[in-house]
């Protein structure tokens, strides 16, 4: 086989560009060929040569973890999403999750008092799933503590805030188990998505929030070591294909960047677990057809990106009625597809060595690399939620100027017409408001 390319000469970037301007005939080079992504602010060629990238050979595994940190499988974790009212009804669905495929569970409180504990995980073995647990309420959180501290588990993911008031004590010596791993801070870039973030603003949040807990756990007198593992972060996933590729593999390496510069212990905590969660922000509850292909792309992007655990909400979550059985069906299967039948957990970082997708990462490290350093000299976030809202104005009447097209709304509509609708926007962080594209179209047609 390397007889075989050997009998070919190699052509040089310059070579291809003079190709490319005969089969232009005439036409502008830079208008036919170079792409400018108007959300994401980047310029690209549409056309990618080996000298466009500073290629290494890095091996998964290994620093700075841009290919991932992984060395024999590419296997992500399929989450599923409970609310917690009645602990009964709870646990049923728990068990149901873990009978159709999901590998992992995310339990959400809505009731912090005088939970059932042993009701609601009943028959569920802990020792072979992550779990997540979001509630910020400290005597659920010591119901929990205790639970745990009498039985084996494999991994136990938190959403607290290091730098609320009310978890600075869990910060300290909350949740030290021996029996697991405890991952309790987590840093929710996903918000930022859903409120029209682009892949290096997002990046660049998350690089500025993570940083933030990590000084603040070590100012509460936590090694560097234990404060790194506390940490894990989650991310959104837009329709942007090779954004979304480039936007996690990116953030490793910037991340591990920032982990080795407080010289860790152990190699290993240099490297980052990510969660990425499908949102609403391009979701349409008049086309379900076309959100299963919105989801299956978006579930690949994170994949080849890397993300260690997957949530796919289902689609009409965020409705009014709330999540349908076959929607929330639909959202397992999609990752038991791409695992069972496409086989993408069994290969290491398949898009690695992509031309453009090497480009588009670097591209995008960079971006975010230089947002960080600003948010971290001005010492606040305030420009980056200025920046946040101004994307996410342009993403909207991109939209209702029929720039951009929503397939199924703005084109090719659905003739059967649904009378689900979407419920108030969301809060997220420092007073953002999540935003669905389809809500904001369909006040103007």
């Amino acid at each position: 086989m390397n007889k075989l390319f050997e009998t070919f000469s190699k052509s040089s970037k310059e070579e291809w560009i003079q190709l490319l301007n005969k089969e232009l005939k005439g036409a502008n080079f830079d208008d036919s060929l170079l792409k400018k992504d108007e959300i994401e602010e980047l310029t690209y060629p549409s056309f990618f040569h080996n000298e466009d990238i500073n290629q290494k050979d890095e091996i998964p595994g290994n620093f700075p973890y841009k290919r991932g940190f992984l060395a024999e499988e590419n296997d992500w974790s399929i989450v599923g999403e409970i609310l917690v009212s009645d602990e009964k009804q709870a646990n049923k669905k728990a068990l149901d999750l873990l009978m159709k495929g999901n590998t992992s569970l995310h339990f959400e409180f809505q009731k912090a008092e005088n939970i059932d504990l042993s009701s609601l995980f009943e028959g569920i073995e802990f020792q072979y799933i992550t779990v997540y647990f979001t509630t910020n309420n400290n005597h659920l959180l010591n119901q929990l503590n205790t639970f745990f501290k009498d039985i084996p588990f494999k991994e136990i993911f938190f959403n607290l805030n290091p730098l609320a008031e009310n978890t600075k004590l869990s910060a300290e010596n909350l949740l030290d188990f021996q029996k697991g791993l405890i991952r309790n801070f987590n840093v929710d870039s996903y918000s930022m998505q859903q409120a029209g973030a682009n892949c290096s603003q997002e990046i660049a949040f998350a690089l500025n929030l993570g940083h933030d807990y990590l000084i603040q756990q070590i100012q509460l007198g936590r090694n560097v070591d234990d404060a790194l593992v506390n940490l894990h972060f989650t991310f959104g996933v837009g329709s942007s294909y090779l954004f979304e590729i480039a936007k996690l593999r990116a953030f490793r390496l910037l991340w591990a960047k920032i982990a080795r510069s407080y010289k860790p212990e152990h190699k290993c905590n240099e490297t980052v677990q990510i969660t990425s969660k499908i949102g609403f922000l391009n979701k349409s509850l008049q086309d379900p057809y076309t959100n299963l292909l919105r989801q299956t792309t978006e579930v690949m992007s994170a994949v080849l990106g890397g993300a260690n655990h997957i949530i796919n909400q289902a689609y009409d979550k965020d409705s009014t009625t709330g999540s349908s059985e076959i929607a929330e069906r639909m959202a397992t299967n999609i990752s038991l597809i791409l695992k069972e039948e496409s086989y993408l957990e069994k290969v290491l970082d398949a898009v690695g060595g992509s031309y453009a997708i090497e480009t588009l990462t670097e591209n995008l490290a960079d971006k975010a690399w230089k947002l960080f350093q600003e948010i971290e000299a001005k010492g606040n976030i305030n420009s980056l939620i200025e920046e946040i809202n101004n994307t996410a104005s342009k993403r909207i009447n991109l939209y209702q100027e029929k720039k951009k097209t929503l397939i199924g709304i703005t084109k090719f509509p659905n003739p059967e017409k649904s009378d689900l609708t979407w419920k108030e926007n969301k809060a997220t962080h420092f007073g953002l408001k999540q935003i669905i594209i389809e809500k904001e179209i369909l006040t103007t047609l």
